[in-house]
């Protein structure tokens, strides 16, 4: 199996298991890979390092959820994050305001 392909049955991975707890280890076992190689190569083709991508995506997929009107804190506890204010400091960071901002201006549209 080529790295283009291995990367893409990781991805193909977290997307489908975005709600639990994805660890870079368990990924890297899965493609048979070391843990320094695989992360290495994730990190060369997707750009981003292993649990960064993870923590981008479920923020991608918490987007979503606020747009449907969930409340914040269901959101930050289905993606696995440990408190509200975690949650609200890792969704402004990656979109640049606060998840309560963007499900308000949702609700509001």
């Amino acid at each position: 199996m080529g790295y283009e392909a291995m990367v893409q049955m990781s991805l193909d991975t977290i997307d489908r298991r975005i709600t639990e707890t994805i660890r870079t280890d368990e990924l890297a076992r899965g493609a048979n890979y070391s843990l320094y190689h695989f992360s290495r190569v994730f990190m060369q083709i997707t750009g981003f390092s292993v649990q960064s991508y993870i923590t981008r995506r479920k923020l991608e997929y918490a987007l979503y959820d606020l747009s449907r009107g969930r409340r914040v804190i269901d959101v930050a506890m289905d993606y696995g994050f440990g408190t509200h204010a975690g949650f609200t400091k890792a969704f402004k960071r990656c979109f640049g305001y606060p998840p309560s901002l963007y499900r308000l201006h949702v609700t509001a549209v």
